[in-house]
């Protein structure tokens, strides 16, 4: 059986079973609706509010298990990975040494280093997770600021501060631009056929990948069909119907362009 790999934001991320609350999305998804149309199989690592970087590494995973086709969903760049330990030393110079090596980011251990078992979403199943202790926390400057159960009040104001001072959108925006068109490099370097949904990296960066970039405005881009007004409860912030529009939408594409 063929395998579609999804990679993204909440917009992509499927949603887990759950007993207590059965009109969560489950199975809802157009991921999964697709991949039922296809007779495929879907392998998910999409997360709700995880940033571009966190994207990357969702990347690295899909390829480990060889899929026929990868849906990428890029996101904004007013999302950040943090670590969930307190990292404070005693001098500047310690956050360039191995002292904090079994508390911080860890190179080989990729995205396991992200926490996602405290998700609702599917790709919080995923077999690599168990057993591990995740060390970064991925989200929102919006759900930082707003609501945030790792970071103390004062924290927040560091961090708000930081925001205020520090942040320029822009160069985040190419950093990001970076980091995923590496990702989309890699799977070219792997034979493996991919569609990006760029939402806001920098357009002109990534047009060496052709038709593989879907634009912003396109129908296919589930972002667009966001029921901010309708208080709609699913993780992945579409009516059911938009899910399977946009499923028939993506068939139809895959259909027309997949392989080419």
């Amino acid at each position: 059986m063929k395998k579609l790999g999804v990679c993204g934001d909440s917009y992509f991320a499927s949603i887990s079973y759950d007993p207590n609350n059965l009109d969560n999305g489950y199975g809802k998804h157009f991921t999964e609706i697709l991949a039922e149309k296809l007779g495929w199989e879907v392998i998910t690592f999409a997360r709700g509010a995880c940033g571009n970087q966190t994207i990357r590494l969702q990347i690295d995973e899909i390829i480990k298990l060889k899929p026929d086709l990868v849906i990428v969903g890029t996101t904004s760049p007013d999302r950040f990975e943090y670590p969930i330990n307190d990292l404070k030393t005693e001098k500047y110079v310690d956050k360039f040494t191995d002292l904090l090596h079994e508390v911080s980011y860890k190179e080989n251990e990729g995205l396991t280093n992200i926490e996602y078992l405290d998700c609702p979403d599917k790709s919080s199943e995923q077999f690599i997770f168990k057993n591990k202790k995740p060390v970064l926390f991925a989200d929102t400057l919006n759900n930082i600021f707003q609501n945030n159960r790792y970071l103390k009040k004062n924290e927040i104001q560091i961090l708000e501060k930081w925001y205020d001072r520090f942040y320029d959108f822009q160069w985040k925006k190419q950093t990001d631009t970076w980091i995923i068109s590496d990702g989309l490099r890699k799977l070219m370097d792997n034979d493996i056929n991919f569609f990006c949904i760029n939402r806001f990296l920098y357009e002109n960066q990534l047009s060496f990948y052709g038709n593989k970039i879907i634009k912003v405005d396109s129908p296919l881009n589930p972002s667009n069909y966001n029921s901010v007004n309708e208080n709609v409860p699913y993780r992945f912030h579409t009516t059911l119907k938009s899910q399977e529009i946009l499923a028939d939408l993506w068939l139809k594409h895959i259909n027309e362009n997949y392989g080419k």
